[in-house]
């Protein structure tokens, strides 16, 4: 029996586009994240020589690590509601609601990825970008994406 693991980044949250965002480290088994192992502020762009992109360590994101494992989770539990509405048989009541569940959880993972929980507000990305260490320039670029920027 082939066993996968090791470590890798889920919970993409709290993203300013182009500019950066969250995710937090989990050690993993056949990818399905298991236990958050730190979360991390990485910037937009190119990543270093070995593929890694570059970012800090901030303190633990909550959001990110309840994301991670909730996507997760729904994916698992879609593929084992589809594997048992197959064997249940097409047609009948039981293969009907394992069909209604699994579309409901299909749609409810697609809403994880909607803007709200993947976008950070306004004063969540200054709060980042000041873990981050931006400088005034990145700060006015930050103010740009959110339209603070004064019109003249």
């Amino acid at each position: 029996m082939l066993i996968i693991w090791g470590t890798n980044r889920y919970g993409r949250t709290d993203e300013v586009p182009s500019l950066f965002y969250v995710t937090t480290k989990f050690g993993h088994l056949w990818y399905l994240p298991l236990f958050p192992l730190g979360s991390f502020l990485l910037i937009d762009g190119p990543a270093d020589g070995e593929g890694n992109p570059k970012g800090v360590a901030i303190p633990f994101s909550f959001k990110s690590f309840l994301l991670g494992w909730l996507r997760a989770g729904m994916l698992l539990l879609t593929f084992i509601l589809a594997i048992t509405g197959f064997v249940a048989g097409r047609g009948g009541p039981a293969w009907n609601v394992l069909a209604i569940a699994a579309g409901s959880l299909i749609a409810f993972l697609w809403l994880t990825y909607s803007k709200t929980c993947r976008h950070a507000s306004y004063s969540r990305a200054v709060e980042l970008a000041k873990l981050l260490g931006m400088n005034e320039q990145g700060m006015m670029l930050l103010d740009k994406h959110f339209g603070r920027v004064p019109q003249v």
